[in-house]
């Protein structure tokens, strides 16, 4: 299973773990956590901020391979969408309309982060294309510097045709 957990090639990388005693799950909300359609604007904010990496994957469960999964570098300030193969992530850039893998389009003019008060809120326009359609689960992917990351599962799509 690809799981591009770092903005560079990444599958089996490893990561410094915590012991129990240090993990702090940070609190994620997705809105909306359930719907309908070909579009969608996610808001996901993230508490504590603190993290290296946030993530907004969806799919039929906890793979980047053929799924719409998008990847922002907190310290780069900077939105990245996993390629179809699961492995690679394409750079939104500036001056861009969108950037697309198989499955959906990030739109660049309405997806941005900002931070405050110790929560990231990330704002992500998609949309999704017709072989994408179906039951989709919603993910929110963090990983805070110098551990592994974690997926929470925290809502579902029905991706329309």
């Amino acid at each position: 299973m690809a799981i591009a957990a770092t903005l560079a090639v990444g599958i089996g990388c490893s990561r410094k773990t915590e012991s129990a005693s240090q993990q702090t799950i940070p609190t994620v909300t997705v809105v909306p956590s359930s719907g309908e359609g070909t579009e969608v604007s996610y808001t996901v904010s993230v508490t504590p901020g603190a993290q290296a990496v946030i993530g907004l994957l969806l799919n039929q469960g906890i793979d980047s391979r053929a799924g719409c999964y998008i990847l922002y570098d907190v310290a780069k300030n900077r939105f990245n969408l996993v390629k179809d193969h699961g492995i690679e992530a394409k750079l939104l850039l500036d001056g861009n309309s969108a950037t697309e893998n198989s499955q959906c389009t990030l739109e660049v003019a309405k997806t941005n982060a900002e931070s405050l008060n110790g929560t990231v809120t990330l704002r992500i326009e998609l949309t999704f294309k017709p072989q994408f359609a179906g039951a989709k689960k919603v993910y929110v992917y963090t990983e805070k510097p110098g551990t592994e990351g974690r997926f929470q599962a925290e809502g579902a799509w029905m991706v329309s045709d």
